[in-house]
Order: structure tokens, then sequence, then C-alpha cells
């Protein structure tokens, strides 16, 4: 068998249109429980905290803008051409920095850059590996770093914090050599070497099951070939059917875009039995031109067994 290379195959590590949708879906019903959370915070936060018997109007504005953009990519989802166009690159890498701005938005409202709810950004790169190759998790902390920074510095610069009362005199105290800014900055480093590291777990692990789910889906490929073949050859009624089986199953196995079946007589003179993916013209020299057995490459194909 001589095979030719196909040099024009999909890349596995970008997930397919039917997949992509599955994933979608499942970032979609995660947004859901968002905007669950942010309706119960706006309307009972206050009362959960008994600072404020008042509602929330910024946790509810920020429920309802999430609520739209889910509903938009719940449509989307249901397109039958979805994956197929260029709205499918689009909303694959733009949802990324909108959902990082809603969090940050979240942030501000939920206790601002000092706040304990910056945690969602760490959430955020796992899901963030639904929708995007494992290379994808250093574009989400990325991001996720540059919404925190600017957070920070809009609170730093414009928000005016509390200052903190200065000590007594003659006393030490961490709190007068600490300003805002280090606070902030402090934050914004931590944080942000924290994302970086947990992308790089995260990239390492997907990569792990993404090789794995590759493998088993060719051995997957590989099956269903050879048992397609084995039910079409036993209803077969002729030599030529099966050898052009033969042909074309082993196409399916190898991804290649040619095939060709040679086989040798008592002389060693080569014949080509059986071809596809050949033009007439590169037929017509093949059975003109048939190497013998003592050829270099068909000594190789005779001994590994393989495809060349």
């Amino acid at each position: 068998m001589i095979a030719f290379p196909n040099k024009a195959k999909s890349t596995p590590t970008e997930p397919r249109s039917l997949e992509l949708a599955e994933r979608l879906r499942w970032v979609i019903g995660i947004r859901w429980t968002v905007v669950a959370a942010l309706l119960m915070v706006g309307l009972f936060g206050g009362a959960w905290r008994r600072d404020t018997p008042e509602t929330s109007y910024a946790h509810i504005g920020l429920a309802v803008l999430v609520a739209l953009y889910n509903i938009f990519y719940f449509f989307a989802v249901k397109r039958s051409n979805f994956g197929q166009e260029g709205l499918a690159s689009v909303l694959w890498y733009a949802q990324v920095p909108i959902d990082l701005l809603v969090f940050t938005a979240i942030v501000h409202f939920s206790g601002g850059v000092t706040g304990p709810v910056f945690v969602l950004y760490f959430l955020y790169i796992f899901v963030g590996l639904a929708i995007l190759p494992p290379s994808g998790t250093y574009f989400v902390a990325g991001t996720a770093a540059a919404c925190y920074g600017a957070l920070a510095l809009v609170e730093m610069f414009w928000m005016k914090p509390p200052q903190t009362p200065p000590p007594p005199l003659g006393l030490y105290s961490p709190a007068s050599l600490t300003g805002p800014s280090v606070i902030y900055a402090g934050y914004f480093l931590t944080v942000s070497a924290t994302l970086i590291i947990t992308a790089y777990i995260a990239n390492f692990f997907a990569r792990l099951l993404t090789r794995d789910e590759s493998t088993i889906r060719q051995q997957f490929t590989e099956i269903n070939t050879l048992y397609a073949f084995t039910r079409a050859t036993s209803n077969a009624v002729s030599t030529e059917e099966v050898i052009d089986l033969l042909v074309s199953s082993a196409m399916k196995l190898e991804g290649v875009s040619a095939c060709s079946l040679l086989t040798f007589n008592e002389k060693g003179e080569g014949r080509f039995v059986a071809t596809s993916g050949l033009s007439p013209e590169q037929r017509a020299e093949y059975d003109t031109n048939s190497p013998p057995a003592r050829q270099t490459v068909v000594k190789a194909l005779l001994a590994d067994g393989k495809g060349v």
C-alpha cells in the first residue's frame, strides 16, 4: 500500500461545532446560577446583612444584563448553521472578556477589590476550559488580571477609600507605613500571580485530558471503520469488490487523500490492482511503471507494514 498524506486535517484541539454547542449550553447553565444569585443578593442582601433594608438595584441590573446575555447565546446555539460561520468564532472568544467584565462589576458592588468575591476570577478559568483550547487558560487569566487591575485603579484614585487614622505619637504601627495605594497594589500583584499559576495548572491537566480524548476518539473511529469493512466484505460477491473496500477502508483508517494496493507475482513484478484518490494520469503512469519488489520504498513497505 502506498499512501499520500492529506495535509488539510482538522486540528484536534479545537472543538467541533456540535461539541462547542454542548459546552456553551453548559456555560449558559452556570450563568443562570449567577443570575439567581445576583437576584437574591439584590432583593434580600440588605436584610441578611441587617445594615440596610434597601434593595440593591446594581445587583438586580447585573442580573438582568446576564439574563439577556444568556438568552442571546441560547438562540445563537440553536441556529442550524452554528459553528459553520464567523459568528461562532466571535462567540467562542468574545464571551470571555464580557463575562469577566460582568464579574468585575460584581466584585465592585460586592465589597470591592479587597473583598473576597474576586475568587470568581479563579472559578472562571475552569469554566473557560469548556469553551476554549487548553492554552485559552492564559487568555482568561490575563484578561481577568487586566480587569482586576483596572478596578483597583478606579477604586484607588476615584472612589477615595477611607483613610486609616494615624497611630498615637511615638507608637509603631504597620498601618502607618501602608497607604491605600500599597494595599491595592498588594492585592493586585497577589491575585494576578495566583491567576497565572492557576492557569498553568489548568492548562497542564487540560492538555492531558485533550490528548486522552483524542486517542479515544481515534480508537473509536478505527473500530467503526473495521466493523463497517467486515460487514461490507461479508456481503461482497467478487474479489474486485473486496479489494476496493480494502483500499477505501485503509484510507479512512490512515486519514489520507490517496491509497493504492500493490501486488507482486512470483517473479517480483508489481502491479497496482486498485487505487483511490489518484487522477487518471497518475493511474496510467503507475500501471506502466510499477515498482519491483526490490525497490527501496517497496522493501520498506513490506518490512514495516506501514503506509509511506
